[in-house]
């Protein structure tokens, strides 16, 4: 069974194909393209035809098979809700938000598509996962897909992509700890929680890899090299001391061997499976000594922690016992981020290694691939979307 996932919230547009078999979930084939930059607009397509045509052309070269897309979408517009209803049948649920909609999504009926979800239910209630989005940004992405000559099987949002292939990994059916995600992503980022195996609280946010690029770009580089600042930058260097568990009364499952992690990031000597061997051009190298551009890769570096730390936050108090297991860190890869959010939240950090949890071997058969950084190239939201097609 063939199943393709694509992630278009952005200009850098990823494409996964897996394949099912007797030996269990396979990727088959990759790849990644940009369009325009104007072309999409913090995950909302504004002209179709760049990406028609990136499509085709990702085709033909990577010789993709399916033809049936999986699409996941990142959009700060989109609306999405925990509704607690007096229900408990679907088809009760269903003619509900038919008449109720407006209440929960304040957008014009004859421009809405919505969706939902069952949480929990109980024996006089249930708890819904609701989502809803204008219909415009839905029509762009199936003419997109369209003129491409492909077809649309399922659009959904990228917070659920990315629960499904995290899912998979850690298998959370099983699990009943706590867990926060993030995904750092080109354009926009995601944070959610999981908890018993559900999906709680997802948020999109727009600190990302482009805002980091822009702030560097703000310092008076150029767009291409400000981009190879941003993913060459070691942000174990903000680390500027260790946490104090004691002082702190953080409920942290950071351990000695973590601390010892984050000790080493301070005295500048290795971390192991870090990046820190790739080359670097002598004008990154002069960049990254410049005060002013360590001062805006900071700054954006404590913006998207502190919306991590917002949401703990958030959350705790929505449910004041709990404990979190872990942070599970996905996406964009910056170098050594994960050691700066354990830093500065005192939470253990794991970054998902996609090429661990999947068999790679049919993709490294293709001569593109022969020598390439999977995790590079592998997208877990594109993942996640072409696991949905193979759940049917």
């Amino acid at each position: 069974m063939l199943s393709v996932g694509i992630d278009i919230s952005s200009n850098k547009v990823t494409i996964v194909e897996l394949l099912k078999s007797r030996k269990g979930i396979m990727i088959k084939n990759a790849a990644n393209f940009e369009i325009p930059s104007e072309s999409i607009n913090k995950g909302e397509i504004q002209d179709p035809v760049p990406l028609s045509k990136g499509l085709k052309q990702a085709w033909k070269k990577y010789r993709i098979s399916g033809r049936y897309l999986h699409i996941g979408l990142s959009n700060l517009k989109v609306i999405i809700k925990e509704v607690s209803l007096p229900l408990t049948e679907e088809d009760e649920i269903n003619n509900s938000l038919k008449y109720q909609i407006n209440d929960f999504i304040p957008i014009a009926k004859d421009n809405l598509y919505y969706d939902y979800y069952i949480m929990e239910k109980s024996d006089k209630s249930s708890k819904i996962m609701l989502v809803g989005a204008m219909k415009s940004m839905i029509s762009n992405v199936i003419e997109s897909v369209r003129g491409a000559g492909l077809i649309a099987q399922a659009i959904d949002l990228n917070c659920f992509s990315l629960f499904r292939t995290l899912e998979l990994i850690y298998g959370f059916s099983e699990d009943k700890n706590t867990y926060f995600a993030v995904n750092i992503g080109p354009d926009i980022s995601i944070i959610e929680v999981i908890k018993n195996s559900i999906l709680r609280f997802p948020r999109f946010f727009s600190n990302s890899t482009s805002t980091l690029i822009n702030s560097i770009e703000s310092a008076g580089f150029d767009k291409n090299l400000s981009r190879d600042i941003a993913y060459s930058y070691d942000f174990s260097n903000l680390v500027k001391d260790v946490p104090d568990k004691k002082k702190s009364g953080n409920k942290s499952s950071v351990n000695k061997e973590e601390s010892n992690e984050i000790k080493s990031a301070k005295e500048g000597q290795p971390v192991e499976n870090s990046d820190e061997n790739q080359e670097t051009s002598p004008e990154v190298k002069e960049a990254l000594e410049n005060d002013e551009v360590v001062k805006s890769i900071s700054s954006i570096a404590d913006n998207i922690v502190n919306e991590l730390k917002v949401s703990i936050e958030h959350y705790i108090q929505q449910d004041p016992g709990v404990k979190i297991e872990k942070i599970l860190l996905t996406g964009e890869n910056l170098k050594n981020f994960d050691k700066y959010i354990q830093y500065r939240t005192n939470y253990k950090v794991e970054r998902l290694n996609i090429s661990e949890n999947f068999s790679v071997q049919l993709i490294k058969k293709n001569n593109i691939y022969k020598n390439a950084d999977m995790e590079q190239i592998l997208d877990p939201l594109a993942i996640g979307m072409a696991l949905r097609g193979m759940s049917k």
